[in-house]
């Protein structure tokens, strides 16, 4: 038997989340500054574990949140390396324009779906988007082409100035800025909440040929595939909200104009998702589990 620390985050009057909540009203009460929270000072991957992921993909990124917009500027680093067959080319996933307008594929295909709310279209202005303002191979600017599925734009193509070998590692630099739909389909902002999930440029698989890829536009009906690698990611958001993500926290400063940075660390994840929220509250407890 092994005692393990865990964090449980609670959001006490939140748009989405009401797990453990208690005298929620329509008063949430005056937001303040919050505690700046400590680094957890625990490895990002357990001691012991036998988890032995191919680290394929791995992002360095940071990211801005102005909560007043609901938009999350921010720059990527992403370091891949290619267990297929030699290639020039290199597919995005662009997750968030498949809430940009009514036409996407995404909003096309959830028509239909009565009494399931995450499949509804976000409500009037309440769109999102991701937009690519720069990419850089090798100091390189680079294109990055979208592939039209219809008037779909969640998947794009960078071609690269020299092709990646087998084995080989490429590392390519994005700016980009993401709009934040009012709350669909399991990311989105509801009032000061903000649900942060398929938020930032992501690499589609090598297909198990080693030649193609597994990198679909967004549908109603499909799910997310990626492969596995480590996150270094730096959030900076208003002193006044509270953040619960992906990894471990292992670094807390203030920030100038009233925010903070938060820096997080993942090994051996396929994906980076994040909440803040003003009025969210955090506690932690002891869970005892079999054979850890």
């Amino acid at each position: 038997m092994a005692r393990l620390a865990l964090p449980l985050v609670f959001l006490a009057c939140g748009a989405l989340v009401t797990t453990g909540s208690t005298g929620c009203g329509p008063d949430h009460g005056a937001i303040r500054v919050r505690p700046l929270p400590p680094p957890e000072g625990t490895p990002a991957r357990r001691a012991g574990s036998t988890l032995t992921a191919d680290r394929i993909a791995s992002y360095r990124i940071a990211a801005a949140l102005d909560p007043a917009t609901h938009q999350i500027t921010a720059t990527e680093t992403l370091t891949w390396t290619n267990r297929g067959a030699p290639t020039r080319t290199l597919p995005f996933h662009l997750y968030l324009n498949a809430f940009k307008n009514e036409t996407t594929l995404f909003m096309r295909s959830a028509r239909g779906q009565v009494g399931d709310t995450t499949r509804g279209a976000p409500g009037a202005g309440g769109w999102g988007w991701i937009d690519v303002t720069s990419v850089k191979v090798a100091g390189e600017a680079t294109p990055l082409a979208l592939v039209p599925s219809g008037p779909d734009e969640t998947v794009a193509t960078l071609t690269l100035p020299a092709e990646v070998a087998t084995g080989a590692t490429v590392s390519v630099e994005l700016a980009f800025t993401a709009q934040l739909p009012e709350v669909v389909a399991r990311t989105g902002f509801a009032g000061e909440f903000h649900l942060v999930a398929q938020w930032f440029p992501k690499i589609g698989v090598r297909a198990a040929d080693g030649v193609g890829w597994e990198c679909e536009p967004l549908h109603a009906f499909t799910e997310f595939y990626a492969d596995f690698g480590t996150y270094d990611v730096e959030l900076t958001v208003p002193s006044t909200y509270v953040v619960a993500a992906t990894g471990v926290l292992t670094g807390a400063v203030e920030a100038p104009g009233g925010t903070r940075t938060l820096t997080y660390r993942a090994e051996d994840v396929h994906d980076f998702a994040w909440m803040a929220d003003p009025y969210m509250e955090v506690r932690t407890g002891i869970a005892t589990v079999d054979g850890s």
